[in-house]
């Protein structure tokens, strides 16, 4: 099987980019071993108290092949 890291971002709203605000890292990078890319994440975030707390409209998770 393959390898995936899970990186999980949030993104600020416009206003916030407008104050000088950059993206926050909210989790990971975590390794994930897993059949394809959104199994990887769902393992990786299932039990992630942070992440479900997170506005997820603001939220990024991105997956990327471990190599």
């Amino acid at each position: 099987m393959p390898v995936y890291e899970v990186v999980v971002v949030e993104n600020p709203t416009t206003r916030e980019k407008e104050d000088g605000a950059l993206e926050k890292l909210l989790f990971g990078p975590k390794v994930a071993v897993a059949a394809n890319e959104q199994a990887a994440a769902m393992e990786v975030l299932s039990d992630n108290e942070a992440v479900q707390k997170a506005d997820k409209s603001k939220m990024d998770i991105l997956v990327r092949p471990f190599a």
